[in-house]
């Protein structure tokens, strides 16, 4: 009898020690998550220049017209736009650089005449030009035409000389409000 007692005891030690395994109930847990992200991305403001007849600089920021040699008679006629190439709209303003540093003689013998205003290149880089209304341009829109005529009877002093007029065009950030693009009012400033 002892070892019938002996299996029983064994055999019940055994099934105590499965359900301690096994556990008496079935339980599980449940996990779950959630996540916010917040992506900011900062957008460009970027302009480019285009005219058709550069000799380079179309599409970039620093476009360069062909240099016509023409002896003691210039007259030269650019025209040219703006293109909003960023990611932001943007409202552009003209700004003449040089300040009247293209040398005499020959930057007052040749005649410029931007935006409807008409003088010396001397005389016009002098001044500054900003937009009084049309100001605005939305991502891939153009501003324009512009129209940049050079000209002028040279004489001998001028010979040898070089000037260099420059108009910048400057980008800064535009809320949205108003129409966008066309032909901007310039204003001498």
């Amino acid at each position: 009898m002892e070892v019938l007692r002996s299996k029983w005891v064994v055999l019940v030690g055994m099934g105590i020690a499965a359900l301690g395994l096994v556990g008496l109930g079935a339980n599980a847990a449940f996990t779950d998550h959630v996540a916010a992200t917040q992506v900011i991305q900062v957008g460009t403001l970027s302009l480019s220049m285009n005219s058709a007849d550069a000799s380079s600089g179309n599409g970039t920021k620093h476009l360069t017209w062909k240099l016509v040699n023409s002896g003691s008679s210039i007259n030269q006629n650019h025209t040219w736009t703006v293109t909003n190439d960023g990611t932001h709209i943007t409202t552009v303003s003209l700004l003449a650089d040089g300040g009247g540093l293209d040398p005499a003689p020959l930057g007052d013998d040749v005649q410029m005449n931007f935006a409807g205003y008409t003088g010396s290149v001397r005389y016009r880089e002098s001044f500054g030009y900003y937009c009084a209304g049309g100001c605005n341009l939305n991502v891939g829109d153009s501003w324009g035409p512009f129209t940049m005529d050079f000209s002028g009877n040279l004489g001998n002093a001028d010979e040898g000389l070089t000037i260099t007029p420059t108009v910048t065009v400057n980008a800064i950030e535009w809320n949205g409000a108003g129409p966008s693009g066309g032909t901007p009012v310039l204003s001498q400033g």
